[in-house]
C-alpha cells in the first residue's frame, strides 16, 4: 500500500513525520510524492495512493491557511475517485492544528477520515490496521500523555533530530504551543541514549536535540533502566550523552546541537558543558523576541533586556567563537517605535548569525 505525507511547521513536526515514515516502512507501505501545489484535484493524488496524511502547524495563521488549502484539494480528489468508482482514498490530519480544532476539522471538511492530535499518535497503528484489512474505524482515543517515538531517522541521512522533551510550561502571551502540545514532558534518558546509539550505527554524524524549550529538560528519576534511576537536568543529560558516545569509542556522531533555548533556563552549568566538550557545536539558538523590557513583560518572557545581554556576554566569554541565532517578533500589541528601536539596537549589539522573524 502507498501513502503521501506532507509536513508543515517546526522541527518537532519534521521529526515526528520521520517517525511516521519509520512506522509505515515497518508495515511495508511505500511513500510517494511530494505533490506539487496548484494541481487540479484529479492530478493531486497518484491513482495508486491509499492514504494522505497532512502534519499541520498552528503557530501561524498562514500555516493553517495553507493546510486548509491542501486538505480541500485532497478532499476534492477523494470525491472524484468515489464518483469514478476507483480505489478509496483516506485522509488523516495530524499535528497541532488537529489538536487545536479537533472535531471542527471534520465539520468543515467531511472528507477527512481521521483527526489525530498530538496525544493521539498511538492510535495510528489501529487506523493502519483498519485500512489494510478494509475495515472501518471510528474516532481515535486520546492518550493520557504524549508518547515519544523510538526513532526519528530518515534512512541515509547525515543528520537527525532527536526529541528529548515535549510541550511547554512558559505560556508566553503570543504562543499557542502549551495549548496544542501540552505541558512539559521529558523523555527518559535511556530512550534518548538508545536512539542516539541506533542513529550512530545507521551512519548519522550530527544530531539536534529537540524540545519546545529544550533546556528545561528535567527527568525526575525512577525507572527500570539504570540510566533512568537518578534525576537529570539538561546539562546532566548532555554529559551522559557525551560519556555514552565516548565509551562506545566509534567516533561516529561528531556534532551535537540543540534547540530551542529559553534565556531564563540557560544555566551556568550548561555553558560549562558546551565550553568543555568539543562534541557540542559552538552555536546556540537563543530566542530574544524583543529588545524592549516593556514588550518582554507583556509577552511574559520572564527576563529583561539587561539579563539577556548579560547572558550573551557570559556565553561569548566562556565559549570563544560562539555564534548565536534568535527569534524576533515585531508588531506585538502595544509596541512603540521606541520599543522597535530597542530591538534593532539589541540585534546590532549581539550580531546574530541569523534570525527567524
Amino acid at each position: 500500500m502507498t501513502y503521501l505525507l506532507e509536513t508543515y511547521g517546526c522541527e518537532m513536526n519534521k521529526a515526528e513525520s520521520s517517525a511516521l515514515d519509520s512506522l509505515f516502512r515497518e508495515r511495508g507501505w511505500r511513500r510517494l510524492g511530494p505533490v506539487s501545489e496548484g494541481m487540479r484535484p484529479q492530478d493531486a493524488v497518484p491513482p495508486e495512493v491509499d492514504l494522505v496524511l497532512i502534519n499541520t502547524c498552528s503557530v501561524r495563521e498562514t500555516a493553517e491557511t495553507r493546510a486548509w488549502g491542501r486538505i480541500d484539494l485532497f478532499a476534492a480528489a477523494k470525491r472524484e475517485r468515489a464518483l469514478a468508482g476507483d480505489r478509496p482514498l483516506r485522509i488523516i490530519v495530524l499535528g497541532c492544528m488537529a489538536e487545536r480544532l479537533k472535531d471542527r476539522i471534520k465539520e468543515r471538511q467531511g472528507a477527512v477520515d481521521w483527526v489525530v492530535g498530538t496525544s493521539r499518535k498511538e492510535a495510528l497503528g489501529l487506523i493502519l490496521d483498519a485500512i489494510e484489512r478494509g475495515l472501518e474505524i471510528g474516532e481515535v482515543e486520546e492518550s493520557p500523555a504524549y508518547v515519544f517515538s523510538a526513532s526519528h531517522l530518515e534512512p541515509g541521512a547525515f543528520r537527525s533530530f532527536v526529541p528529548i522533551m515535549h510541550g511547554c510550561d512558559n505560556f508566553c502571551a503570543y504562543c499557542i504551543v502549551p495549548y496544542v502540545r501540552g505541558r512539559e514532558v521529558s523523555r527518559p534518558p535511556s530512550a534518548v541514549l538508545a536512539e542516539i546509539e541506533a542513529l550512530e550505527d545507521s551512519g548519522v554524524r550530527e544530531i539536534s536535540l529537540l524540545g519546545q524549550n529544550v533546556n528545561s529538560y528535567r527527568w525526575p528519576g525512577g525507572g527500570e533502566a539504570p540510566e533512568d534511576a537518578m534525576p537529570l537536568d539538561f546539562p546532566a543529560l548532555l554529559r551522559a550523552i557525551s560519556r555514552a558516545l565516548r565509551e562506545r569509542g566509534r567516533g561516529g556522531i561528531r556534532w551535537i546541537r540543540f534547540l530551542s533555548s529559553h534565556p531564563k533556563d540557560l544555566s551556568d552549568e550548561l555553558i560549562r558543558v558546551i565550553a568543555e566538550d568539543e562534541l557540542f557545536c559552538r552555536h546556540v539558538h537563543l530566542c530574544a523576541q524583543s529588545g524592549s523590557n516593556a514588550v518582554l513583560a507583556a509577552m511574559n518572557r520572564r527576563y529583561t533586556r539587561e539579563s539577556y545581554l548579560g547572558l550573551v556576554d557570559k556565553l561569548r566569554s566562556a565559549i570563544p567563537g560562539l555564534s548565536l541565532s534568535t527569534d524576533i517578533l515585531v508588531g506585538f500589541p502595544g509596541e512603540t517605535e521606541e520599543d522597535l528601536k530597542l530591538t534593532l539596537e539589541l540585534m546590532e549589539s549581539v550580531r546574530y548569525s541569523y534570525s527567524f522573524m
